[in-house]
């Protein structure tokens, strides 16, 4: 299972690159073998600027999921 969160109030942890913090993501599987191909498919999003921004303004779950979905 994969949650996403943006938050109103982004976060600082002090991270010169990756501050201020807006998505969270919470990944939970029962699987360890999928956790790979999974982290891979979270790092291709997060590489592609425009479906981070697409999930920045999404405005409910069905957009999000579909912003998610467009990883080319």
């Amino acid at each position: 299972y994969i949650s996403i969160i943006t938050l109103d109030k982004p976060v600082k942890f002090g991270h010169e690159y990756n501050d201020p913090v807006d998505i969270v993501i919470m990944l939970v599987s029962g699987d360890k073998s999928r956790y790979v191909g999974i982290i891979e498919d979270i790092i291709d999003i997060f590489n592609n600027e425009k479906i981070v921004q697409t999930i920045r303004n999404a405005s409910s779950p069905v957009e999000l999921i579909a912003a998610c979905s467009r990883i080319p």
